[in-house]
């Protein structure tokens, strides 16, 4: 079926009668989307700011950093989530951050 109240041009397919395919065709992939879009501009605007500082050369290809920023993070929430245990990212986290940024992480433990 399709919602009535789709605005004219859009094809979205509602209530298929699996609840579950419905929620994730439907709710999942939009709100993911929207979550990563908003995660994926707070990095770009944080590593921005580290250009601007100096801590990033000034030739930084600021979307790729943020995209491979975010594969990083959720990589290991994953592992933690698998390995049942936040120890591990509570101890790589920060140190992966700033190698996979280029950052020597005295730097910033100083300020």
């Amino acid at each position: 079926l399709v919602k009535p109240s789709n605005r004219s041009g859009t094809s979205k397919v509602y209530y298929e009668g699996n609840w579950v395919i419905d929620i994730h065709n439907n709710y999942t992939d939009k709100q993911a989307d929207k979550i990563f879009r908003r995660y994926l501009r707070y990095y770009e605007s944080t590593i921005r700011d580290l250009v601007a500082e100096g801590l990033l050369p000034d030739d930084t290809d600021i979307t790729a950093r943020a995209e491979e920023v975010t594969s990083y993070i959720c990589g290991q929430v994953m592992m933690a989530r698998v390995q049942n245990s936040l120890e591990p990212l509570a101890r790589d986290l920060k140190v992966g951050l700033f190698r996979l940024l280029g950052i020597d992480s005295t730097v910033l433990e100083a300020s």
